[in-house]
């Protein structure tokens, strides 16, 4: 029993440490967005500039349209 409280308890860490790490990489990659929206796009287009969250969220939804889910091309055999 001792066992598989211990392979879930591992489970359950590997999760934790795995969405803390997309998490993270997700903060550090909206604060280069922000700032380079707030840096150029104003000025060029006359929008107005966006807070952290609109960036995060920004990247989410470039993430989901350019990026897709799972990979759709089939591999051809090459015979």
């Amino acid at each position: 029993m001792r066992e598989v409280f211990e392979a879930v308890g591992k489970l359950v860490c590997t999760i934790v440490v795995g969405v803390t790490i997309v998490f993270v990489f997700a903060v550090l990659v909206a604060f280069p967005v922000m700032w380079l929206w707030n840096w150029v796009i104003p000025d060029i287009f006359g929008l107005p500039t966006i807070t952290f969250w609109q960036a995060f969220g920004l990247n989410l939804l470039c993430g989901l349209f350019f990026r897709g889910v799972g990979n759709t091309k089939k591999k051809e055999n090459k015979e």
